[in-house]
């Protein structure tokens, strides 16, 4: 038989994790989109000062979504998470820069000067569940990748 340890934690101790979880929570969500402003850093350093990120509430009807508007030279993404943040860029660059970017290869002539979006644009997606690979990936490519293609991999995703 296993010994298991039982800890007891009081209603005082409950109501302030709790209170603690309410008052962090939406600090925690505006912080999710970092990653997202150094992947752009990293692969777009050109758009990544033309570029801001702000997190929108997630309605209940959608799985996720982003918005985009340009307003002063500067491109606004607004998004439910950091997927749909991502979702954004790349909505953005092969939509509106003409530009494309896969696992084949890329085309990023970027243009001198951004393409203005005076009107705010909505894209959500139908999707509750998104993945990537499939199971060959993992015994056809990745015992052969080098750092260089973990990092494209990892951005891409």
């Amino acid at each position: 038989m296993k010994n298991r340890l039982y800890v007891t934690i009081s209603n005082e101790s409950k109501r302030l994790i709790i209170f603690l979880l309410l008052l962090y929570s939406p600090m925690i969500g505006a912080q999710g989109l970092d990653g997202v402003e150094q992947l752009v850093h990293r692969c777009f350093p050109a758009l990544s000062s033309h570029i801001v990120f702000e997190q929108i509430p997630k309605a209940d009807s959608i799985a996720d979504a982003f918005s985009l508007q340009t307003r002063n030279g500067t491109l606004y993404i607004g998004a439910t998470s950091p997927s749909a943040a991502a979702s954004g860029v790349y909505h953005y660059l092969r939509e509106y820069c003409r530009t494309s970017i896969s696992h084949n290869g890329d085309n990023l002539n970027l243009p001198e000067k951004w393409v203005e979006i005076p009107q705010r644009v909505t894209v959500s997606s139908p999707f509750e569940y998104r993945y990537a690979l499939n199971y060959c990936t993992y015994s056809y490519s990745y015992p052969f990748y080098q750092w260089k293609d973990w990092e494209r991999e990892l951005d891409w995703m």
